[in-house]
């Protein structure tokens, strides 16, 4: 066997092998993306929808975590900023895209400056009860990805007190 053939032989023994199937009890999906200088990640399942930003309508006397209201697909939502809520620094620039919290109810969004990436994490590996995080003393951080990538709470972003 010359040496071509070795590496083709090898290579089809590798991908001869079972690809492991996982239990969606075992892995979520996440969305990463980022917000100011840090990368955050929320549950894919907990999101309506990501577009571009659209328009914000601001209201007078709101608390500063809250930028105003936007619609989609005719539902009104409230726009949080989640730099205020896990307080961080962030440059005043235009934020690219809005997250849509996918609730029956409660009709929460949030900006964000980029997508990152959309990929699976093995529950084994979203490190829990992290002291010193920015946002887990509120439980807005879930746990922390590989990476050192914060993972958001919907639940908690969803039933978030605002104080005034």
């Amino acid at each position: 066997m010359n040496k071509t053939q070795k590496i083709l032989f090898e290579r089809t023994k590798l991908l001869a092998q079972k690809i492991r199937e996982y239990k969606d009890s075992e892995r979520v999906e996440v969305i990463q993306f980022i917000l100011g200088k840090e990368q955050y990640a929320i549950e894919a399942k907990s999101i309506k929808a990501i577009p571009l930003k659209s328009k914000i309508t601001h209201l007078p006397g709101l608390p500063e975590v809250i930028l105003g209201i936007t619609s989609l697909a005719g539902e009104i939502f409230t726009v949080l900023d989640l730099t205020k809520l896990l307080n961080i620094e962030h440059a005043k620039h235009d934020r690219q895209y809005i997250i849509f919290l996918n609730h029956s109810t409660v009709k929460i969004s949030f900006l964000i400056d980029a997508i990152v990436d959309f990929k699976f994490i093995e529950l084994k590996e979203i490190q829990q009860n992290i002291a010193g995080l920015k946002g887990i003393e509120s439980g807005l951080i879930k746990g922390l990805l590989p990476g050192a990538i914060a993972l958001l709470n919907p639940v908690k972003l969803l039933s978030f007190k605002i104080k005034a």
